[in-house]
């Protein structure tokens, strides 16, 4: 199961100590569409897609994809919430500063999705990407987890 950050709005996550977010923005609090699929992602021991989080959030009062995909870029551009390629998936993001980054481990059986960190300064050096100024990394890794390498196929 990932790690999970702490329910938040204003100030939560992806924002530099100098009252901007990873992207340079003034920092803002969350609207109440971000606040739901935030809690709907952070909630979820995988990756959803769009539509699930809609299905998730309709008691809520989401009835458009648009809503949900509006939250989703907003919970992006403040760090919130990253989207997995290959997966067409979206996660919460965990608790990250500038020296550390996540490596997301994703079982291709069940979906499972853990967060683990590794050292944001190691990695690039292991690039060899020392002369690059990196400003996003995000690293998916498929496999079985445990319970699923374990089980008959």
């Amino acid at each position: 199961m990932p790690r999970k950050k702490q329910a938040g709005g204003q100030g939560s996550g992806g924002e530099g100590s100098d009252g901007q977010d990873k992207s340079g923005r003034k920092k803002r609090g969350l609207s109440r569409n971000e606040k739901i699929i935030l809690s709907k992602l952070r909630e979820a021991d995988r990756p959803l897609k769009a539509y699930e989080m809609l299905e998730l959030a309709r008691p809520d009062g989401f009835t458009a994809p648009m809503t949900v995909y509006r939250a989703l870029r907003g919970l992006i551009a403040l760090g919130l919430a990253k989207k997995i390629a290959r997966l067409n998936a979206f996660v919460a993001v965990t608790e990250e500063d500038g020296d550390r980054i996540d490596a997301y481990l994703i079982c291709r059986r069940c979906g499972r999705t853990d967060a683990r960190p590794i050292e944001r300064h190691a990695f690039i050096s292991m690039l060899g990407a020392e002369d690059m100024p990196v400003d996003d990394v995000f690293i998916e890794v498929f496999g079985a987890c445990t319970v699923c390498a374990s089980a008959p196929a």
